[in-house]
C-alpha cells in the first residue's frame, strides 16, 4: 500500500470563525488528530495490516488508553513492517513517521508484538490537529521565521556527541 489517502486538505485548515489550523505542540504526549483525517488514516492503516501475507496481524483489546486500534503480531518472520505515515505541510515540508514514531509497542507474554497507534481523535467539530512529542522524537523542527516555511529533518536524539 502506499500514495496519499483521502484527506481534503479543507480538514486542516483555519475556517472562518477562527478554529481549526493544525500546531506543533511539544507539550503533548502524543498528536491530536481531528476525526474526520484519523478515521482516514486508520481505514488505510486497517487496510495495509489486511494484506501482511503469512503474518497474521490481528486487532486486540487496547491496554494502553487512550491509544487505540491496537494489534498483536503473531508470526513476526512473515511481519513485512509497519506503513509510513507523512503529514505533508506547506511549502513541501513532509513529517515522515517511522514505526516508532507512528505506534506504541510493547513485547508481550507470548513474545509477540502487541502495536497501539498512537494518535488521538479529537471529536471536537471545531477542534484542530495537533503534532504531539511521541510523533517529534529524533526528529529536528527547523522554523524559517523570514522565509515563512518550515522544515524537518531525522535526527537521533539519543546519539551524544
Amino acid at each position: 500500500m502506499g500514495g496519499r489517502l483521502n484527506i481534503p486538505p479543507e480538514v486542516f485548515m483555519v475556517r472562518p470563525d477562527g478554529t481549526g489550523r493544525t500546531m506543533i505542540h511539544s507539550g503533548a504526549p502524543f498528536t491530536i488528530l481531528i476525526r474526520p483525517a484519523y478515521d482516514v488514516l486508520v481505514a488505510g492503516l486497517e487496510a495495509a495490516f489486511s494484506v501482511m501475507g503469512e503474518a497474521t496481524v490481528r486487532r486486540i483489546p487496547s491496554d494502553f488508553k487512550p491509544l487505540e486500534p491496537c494489534h498483536e503480531v503473531a508470526n513476526r518472520q512473515a511481519f513485512t513492517g509497519f506503513p509510513w505515515i507523512t503529514f505533508h505541510f506547506d511549502n513541501n515540508a513532509d513529517l515522515n513517521l517511522d514505526a516508532l514514531n507512528a505506534f506504541y509497542m510493547v513485547k508481550n507474554e507470548a513474545g509477540n508484538i502487541e502495536f497501539c497507534f498512537a494518535m488521538i481523535p479529537d471529536d471536537n467539530p471545531h477542534g484542530m490537529t495537533s503534532i504531539g512529542a511521541f510523533q517529534q522524537t529524533n526528529h529536528r523542527f527547523i522554523y524559517d521565521t523570514k522565509g515563512f516555511k518550515l522544515l524537518f529533518g531525522h535526527e537521533n536524539c539519543f546519539e551524544t556527541s
